[in-house]
């Protein structure tokens, strides 16, 4: 089936046109503030950084940092396991080098880890991922011949905006993800096999995703074809992904998770403590922060009403073994998300990237079964984006 993965909203805007102005408010702005150190964007934290031993200067602010100042370190050499190298100690190596690609990716785009150039390759991988992402989106979008108003809905994504600010690995993950949901679709399991493996290889979290994914495609494939040896591609990613935690075990101390942070807990006792955490109203800053939360909370309520009633409203006369799929991805995710500790939702917006690709395994059950995008919801994510960048330009 021929394509053309270029979409225009409603208003007949093009969606490569859309992203190129918000990511071009985006870095402007932030580089406004930042006077052109492009190394401000990765956040870097004087308890892991000490800017006179790095290869290159580095914007240091005080404090801990964020984490786009290990994948800074892992751009300047993706397969160095010393805890510490090139003014950066790694609080967790086993945790931070298993998420490869977008520091791999940063590193071949910087000519192999030149320190001048890597704080702008973390930016360009960012933004081809960003536009990569739309155009399988695109496509997929296109292959379905669905209504135009769902166009629109990757750049709704605010987790996308916040990784692209702080030099985070969501838009990589996505574009490696909605590619491999693609070729999944269009049934070509190497291709498949190949970028969901890269998408592991970004963040292991993804594994929520492909381990449904791939049981219910064997399931539906073993039901209504026949295996062959190509069949056995749709387990690439899980092969690649445990010979790669092999090779990091054998290099670190392996650890099982991350101490000090209890991942799970009792189900949405994660989400009320982030409530309660939040609920400092003694500032200004606190209660903006508290807004934000709110504002955040009601936008992925509302998604996912909207994707349940797709998956358990909508009855197919025949079975449909790919909505299924991602239907059980789906709701894997959602049980992640109740059973998530405070760790997560105890932050303002840490939880908005993280649920990045569980946000767009809605927007692609939502593509097929056709669900159009009502105005008021378009019109309060557009304006959630719209101060998530103000936000993202006016804080460090």
């Amino acid at each position: 089936m021929y394509f053309h993965p270029v979409l225009k909203s409603r208003e007949g805007v093009n969606t490569y046109v859309i992203a190129a102005v918000l990511i071009a408010l985006l870095l402007a702005g932030r580089g406004f503030l930042a006077l052109g150190d492009f190394t401000y964007f990765f956040v870097a934290g004087s308890d892991f950084v000490d800017p006179s031993a790095t290869p290159g200067p580095v914007w240091v602010q005080n404090g801990q940092g964020y984490d786009g100042q290990f994948f800074y370190r892992y751009a300047l050499d993706p397969f160095n396991f010393n805890k510490t190298d090139f003014g950066i100690t790694v609080d967790l190596v086993p945790y931070r080098i298993q998420r490869l690609m977008y520091p791999l990716l940063s590193w071949i785009f910087s000519f192999g880890g030149n320190p001048a150039l890597v704080p702008y390759a973390l930016i360009l991988v960012n933004i081809l991922a960003f536009f990569g992402t739309l155009f399988f989106a695109n496509a997929f979008f296109k292959s379905l011949n669905v209504t135009n108003t769902t166009a629109i809905l990757p750049l709704l994504l605010c987790g996308i905006y916040m990784s692209l600010a702080r030099d985070l690995a969501e838009i990589v993950e996505l574009f490696f993800f909605t590619a491999s949901i693609y070729f999944l679709f269009r049934k070509n399991y190497l291709w498949f096999g190949l970028l969901a493996s890269f998408t592991t290889l970004t963040k292991e979290t993804s594994l929520i995703t492909f381990l449904p994914v791939v049981l219910i495609s064997l399931y539906g494939i073993y039901k209504t074809s026949r295996f062959t040896s190509k069949t056995l591609f749709l387990l690439l990613p899980f092969f690649i992904f445990a010979a790669w935690k092999l090779l990091i075990a054998s290099q670190t101390v392996t650890i099982v998770g991350i101490p000090g942070v209890q991942i799970f807990g009792i189900p949405f006792m994660g989400i009320a403590a982030g409530f309660l955490g939040n609920f400092d109203v003694s500032s200004t800053k606190n209660q903006l922060q508290l807004l934000f939360w709110i504002l955040y909370i009601i936008w992925q309520i509302y998604i996912v009403v909207q994707v349940l009633k797709t998956i358990f409203y909508h009855k197919p006369e025949n079975i449909n073994y790919f909505f299924l799929a991602l239907s059980g991805a789906y709701l894997c995710w959602l049980l992640f998300a109740i059973l998530l500790s405070p760790a997560i939702y105890i932050d303002d917006w840490s939880f908005v990237r993280v649920f990045s690709l569980w946000n767009m395994t809605g927007f692609l059950l939502l593509y097929l079964r056709n669900r159009p995008v009502p105005d008021l919801f378009r019109y309060y994510s557009m304006l959630l984006v719209g101060l998530t960048l103000v936000r993202l330009i006016i804080r460090p």
